[in-house]
């Protein structure tokens, strides 16, 4: 029984009440309730090289990942000729479903959403062992590409080899079809999937067909 004078519960409505959750997130676009494969990029605040893991599982904010998952370690300069172009991209996607905006910001690991990881470590891996005057071909190469070929590239290159050290196959390839060609010639192949229905991904991909990675 509610007391005499007691000021009423405010009411609720239905579609407020089975309304979804705004997505929290940290980094760019890393939200653990949601996934747990993601990437961690450690960013210095001297001049050591940026560093790129592929995390398998939920880390506190202070764990390091074990160095066998180091994906690339980048030059310092060749990483400030990149980071620009990751953070102007992965922001305007991440804006566009209403979650906080990201930053490289030299304090600690930054975590990155696996999909978006997978879009920067392509870029990375083009420019790892290039003359530093070529990156801004990859870049403008990297932005004509749409997520789905980024992912397919990613996908294409890690099956040849994905550790900081290997340097064989795809990496190669990607590294001339990104850096040698002022424009894009790199295309991806017919084999397609249904996007998802639900789940972190669906909210950087783009609307139609996505192409199958390989396992």
């Amino acid at each position: 029984m509610s007391r005499r004078g007691a000021a009423p519960a405010p009411e609720v409505s239905e579609a407020a009440a089975e309304a979804p959750s705004a997505p929290v997130a940290t980094g760019f676009g890393y939200d653990p309730a949601r996934e747990v494969p993601h990437y961690r990029v450690r960013v210095s605040r001297g001049r050591e090289r940026v560093c790129v893991y592929e995390c398998r599982r939920t880390l506190d904010p202070g764990d390091h990942p074990p160095e066998e998952d180091l994906r690339v370690a980048l030059e310092r300069e060749r990483w400030e000729a990149i980071a620009p172009a990751l953070a102007d991209e992965f922001n305007r996607r991440l804006r566009a479903f209403g979650m906080p905006p990201g930053r490289w910001s030299p304090l600690g690991m930054i975590p990155v959403a696996r999909l978006l990881g997978k879009e920067l470590l392509v870029l990375a891996w083009a420019v790892e062992r290039e003359e530093v005057g070529k990156a801004p071909i990859a870049v403008a190469n990297w932005q004509a590409l749409v997520p789905e070929e980024r992912w397919w590239l990613h996908a294409m290159t890690a099956a040849h080899g994905s550790r900081a050290t290997d340097d064989r196959g795809w990496r190669r390839a990607l590294r001339h079809a990104l850096c040698d060609t002022p424009s894009s010639i790199v295309r991806t192949p017919t084999r397609t999937s249904n996007l998802p229905s639900s789940g972190l991904g669906v909210l950087f991909e783009r609307p139609g067909p996505v192409h199958e990675e390989t396992p």
